[in-house]
Formats: structure tokens, C-alpha cells, sequence
């Protein structure tokens, strides 16, 4: 485990940016990144746009390239630009693949108090991180690793969607055959209703963050204008949501997926809604990348029955969805056309290339059926 003693030598500072127009900003400089205080202060405040590019870099290098070293300064300058918790848990992740152990357990200590979720995934890290230090000739008793083991039974405990990584993951090779070791592992799995089900405990996270929506509701240009989603769906919850698991390490260089709403959820089917946006088109030129929303159902143990696009434009040569749902479920989607001043083909899709109208190109009418699957209606019904 590599020594941090030089890191506690230098005094923890934060700076102050004050601008002309505006309130103070509160940064954080290299040296207080492990102080949940001086972390706390900077989440309000930085360039979340900025540090979210540059976590996407760091995650491309860190998944895509297969390289930690390479990610690990580049998780540092999206959390020295604004910290969020993701940004530490990925940091403390990449830590533990360098073998800096004692620097991934603050990483990971900070991503908990910044209420990181899924939790469960954390506890497991932490457990990890404190297993590999031990060697084939380490005392499996010695109390300075029950951490491992208390690691262990706090992930399985929150609902740790593969508890069985604890007995296959090689970070915990010289445990497998430990009698105290195996005996928690057993009971934490085994252990009565104290225990979720791993599946069951990760959907009901992921579902619990949607809050309830009012109905009729329509979504159009207008309402994402005042309603922007900005809390992210972690990846952690790819399995609930179709696009993550299409393109598994793609989307994070580039696509972000946030929370919209609840819309119905009954002893059949849950009903939410959530949002995607390509930030890559913004590194292309495009000033403000288009969102689009994701209308999915699941059953009650958190498999998805249906999706459907039902509003906004994924791509800007994509017709843009006007989405309308009645208290009764049936709702109705809209495409429309935007016409640009030039071929876009040609001019693209710049600010220098405005579109001059919209022309409305279809109308589509469904119900949510009592089976949570989307089915096609007449308008009359649809929207009555």
C-alpha cells in the first residue's frame, strides 16, 4: 500500500475567485481534495459543464484505453473544477486498479459522504481495497482486517448486485479459504430479513429517485426550457436503462442520461420517465446539444416491459417529439420537422445556419395497457 504521509504534511487551503458581476466561488486546490469540508464548501460552486467533459475524458481513458494511470490526473482536474460524488468514486476505482490503496480509501470515503449511489458499490471497493494489501503469508486474523470483512457485510447488507464477486474476485484471493471470512460472507447472504435481495435492493434504489410527476402533462421545447433535468443516472444503473447497456463504454465519453419523473407506479408496472443528451455534439460547435426522453415500464422486480422515445430529438436531423399524457394514461406523441435556413447537409447545424420553421409530420396515439406494454390507440381514446 503506497504511503500518503506527504499528503497530511501540506496545509489544506481553498481559493477564493471573485468576479466583478457576481458572488465569491470556492475552489479547491490539490492538496485539500480529501478534506470533506473543503469539498463540501467547492460543490457549489465551479464549471459543472467543464467538469463534466473532463470526467467523461477521464472515464474514456480509465475504461476505453484500460489505462488508471492516465485517468488518475484527469479525475483530479474535473473534481479541482467542480467535486461531485461520481467523480470521487470513479477516482477511488482507478486508485485501486494502480495499487495506490491508501489513496483510493479517501477517494471512496469522500464519494460516501457525498452520498454516492448506489452505496452498496462502495462498500465494496472499500472492502477490496483494503483485502489486496494482504499477502499468501499475512495473518487472515490479524484485526486491522476486519475491515475487509466488515466491508463485506455493509455491501451485501445495502443490496450488492453481485455478492458472488467476493468469493471470485481475485482481490479477495487470500480470504476465500478464511473460516471467519466465509462464515460473515454466509451470514450477511443468509441473513434474514435484514438482507435485500441484490436485483430488488438496486431497482428500488434507481426507482426511489424519481419523484412523482402531475398530470396531463406536455413536453415540448417550452417545458424543457423550464424544466432541465440535471441529476445524472449513474452507470451503475445500466440494466434499467436500454441505451447504457447498447453501448456500454461509449456513452460515458459521451452520452449522459439524467431523472425526469415518476409517472405511474401500481402493484403492475412503474412508469417512469428519463432524459439523454450527446455532449459530444457540443464539442462539435452545437451551442446547447438537444435532450431527448425516455418513457420505460417496468415490472415490479425492476424489469423493463417497454420504451418508447417519446419526446425531444436525440440527433439534430431527428423530427423533435412533442410528448402529451392524460391523467388516464394515454398520451400521444408528435413529430415535427425543423426547416434551416440552409441545407444542413452543407451548412450544418451551427449558429450560423438558424432554422426559420417547424412542420408538424405525425401524430401517434398509445395507451399503457394494464400489462405495463405500450399499445397503439384511435385519437378519440388516446387523448379522452
Amino acid at each position: 500500500m503506497k504511503s500518503l504521509s506527504a499528503l497530511f504534511l501540506v496545509p489544506i487551503v481553498l481559493t477564493s475567485c471573485h468576479s466583478p458581476s457576481g458572488p465569491s466561488q470556492t475552489r479547491l486546490t490539490p492538496t485539500a481534495i480529501y478534506n470533506i469540508d473543503s469539498v463540501r464548501l467547492a460543490t457549489g460552486s465551479g464549471d459543472d459543464k467543464t467538469a463534466r467533459k473532463q470526467l467523461a475524458t477521464a472515464i474514456n481513458a480509465y475504461k476505453n484505453e484500460k489505462d488508471p494511470a492516465k485517468s488518475i490526473p484527469l479525475f483530479k482536474q474535473s473534481i479541482l473544477t467542480k467535486p461531485n460524488a461520481q467523480v470521487y468514486y470513479e477516482l477511488g476505482c482507478a486508485l485501486l486498479d494502480h495499487r495506490d490503496d491508501s489513496e483510493a480509501v479517501l477517494a471512496l470515503h469522500i464519494a460516501e459522504k457525498l452520498e454516492y449511489k448506489p452505496l452498496s458499490n462502495v462498500m465494496y471497493k472499500l472492502a477490496a481495497a483494503h483485502a489486496i494489501p494482504i499477502g499468501p503469508d499475512a495473518d487472515i486474523n490479524d484485526p486491522k482486517k476486519s475491515l475487509t470483512i466488515r466491508y463485506m457485510e455493509l455491501a451485501i447488507q445495502m443490496g450488492y448486485a453481485k455478492p458472488e464477486s467476493f468469493r471470485n474476485d481475485i482481490a479477495f484471493k487470500s480470504f476465500r479459504n478464511a473460516y471467519n471470512f466465509n462464515l460473515a460472507y454466509l451470514a450477511a447472504v443468509e441473513g434474514g430479513h435484514n438482507v435485500k435481495n441484490p436485483e430488488l435492493a438496486l431497482w428500488e434504489e434507481f426507482k426511489s429517485e424519481f419523484s412523482a410527476m402531475e398530470l396531463p402533462l406536455t413536453i415540448n421545447t417550452a417545458w424543457t426550457q423550464n424544466h432541465t433535468p440535471e441529476k445524472d443516472i449513474n452507470f451503475a444503473y445500466e440494466r434499467f436503462v436500454p441505451e447504457m447497456r447498447s453501448n456500454r463504454f461509449a456513452r460515458e465519453a459521451g452520452k449522459e442520461y439524467y431523472y425526469v419523473g415518476l409517472l405511474k407506479k401500481d402493484s403492475s408496472y412503474t412508469a417512469l420517465l428519463y432524459a439523454g443528451k450527446d455532449d459530444g455534439l457540443e464539442e462539435d460547435g452545437i451551442m446547447h446539444a438537444p435532450l431527448f426522453f425516455q418513457l420505460v415500464t417496468y415490472d415490479p422486480k425492476g424489469k423493463i416491459i417497454d420504451h418508447l422515445k417519446v419526446a425531444g430529438q436525440e440527433a439534430l436531423s431527428d423530427f423533435v417529439k412533442v410528448f402529451t399524457m392524460q391523467p388516464n394514461y394515454n398520451f400521444e406523441i408528435r413529430d415535427f420537422k425543423n426547416i434551416y435556413t440552409k441545407d444542413p447537409d452543407q451548412a450544418g447545424y451551427g449558429a450560423d445556419n438558424p432554422i426559420v420553421k417547424t412542420e408538424e409530420q405525425l401524430v401517434r396515439h398509445y395507451k399503457i395497457a394494464a400489462n405495463g406494454k405500450f399499445e397503439t390507440t384511435d385519437a378519440p381514446l388516446a387523448m379522452r
